[in-house]
Order: structure tokens, then C-alpha cells, then sequence
């Protein structure tokens, strides 16, 4: 460690230097971007391939594939989604009745200000 650098780092930076900014010329090259893009078309292409396939072998064997678990899980959040405004129309409903049933009574009560304990 004469220089202050591990030994590991003055190889990498040797290295890194030239082999870097030549790396950046090739990524930001027209050609580069293009071969980008076909890669990823293909792939996307290769996995909707490999999905189709493992569907068919899925219900060939009477099971549920992914996208059957998928939509199931989106209907299951859907009901969830309901249920929880049902149940919450209900508690006010609940609350509307309980209030008109005891309106009058609770009301008054609340008026009243609480009596003071008389001074010994």
C-alpha cells in the first residue's frame, strides 16, 4: 500500500479506464440500441410462448393455471372491496337507528351540565 490504494484497486482503475469509456461508446451506439430492443421483444415473445404452453399443460391436467389464480384473486378483491362498504352502510345504518331510537333522551342528557358536588 505504497500509494495509499490497495493493489486491487490500481489494477481495476488500469483496467476500468480505457475499457470503460469504450464500454460507453458501444451502449450509447445506435446498433446497440437496436440489438436492445430485439432482445427484449424476443424475451417478451419467449415468455408469453412459455406461458401459453404451461397453460394448456396446466388445464390438460384439469388444474388452474396462473392466469385462472389471477383472476380469481382480482374477483376475491372485488368482494372484498364490497363487503367492506356493505358492512360499513350497515354500521351507520345501525348508528341512524340506535340514535333515533334514543335521540330525545341522549339529547337532553347532553344538555344538562354535570352538577357540582356540594361544598363542605
Amino acid at each position: 500500500m505504497a500509494g495509499g490504494k490497495p493493489m486491487w484497486r490500481r489494477a481495476f482503475d488500469r483496467v476500468e479506464g480505457p475499457l470503460g469509456s469504450a464500454l460507453e461508446d458501444v451502449t450509447r451506439s445506435a446498433p446497440f440500441a437496436e440489438a436492445l430492443g430485439l432482445t427484449t421483444r424476443a424475451r417478451a415473445g419467449v415468455r408469453r410462448e412459455l406461458e401459453r404452453q404451461t397453460r394448456r399443460l396446466w388445464h390438460a391436467a384439469n388444474l388452474p393455471a396462473g392466469s385462472d389464480v389471477a383472476h380469481l384473486r382480482q374477483q376475491l378483491a372485488a368482494l372484498d372491496r364490497e363487503l367492506r362498504l356493505v358492512r360499513r352502510a350497515l354500521e351507520q345504518a345501525e348508528r341512524r337507528g340506535e340514535e333515533e331510537r334514543d335521540g330525545p333522551a341522549r339529547t337532553r342528557a347532553a344538555r344538562r351540565r354535570p352538577q357540582r358536588a356540594p361544598r363542605p
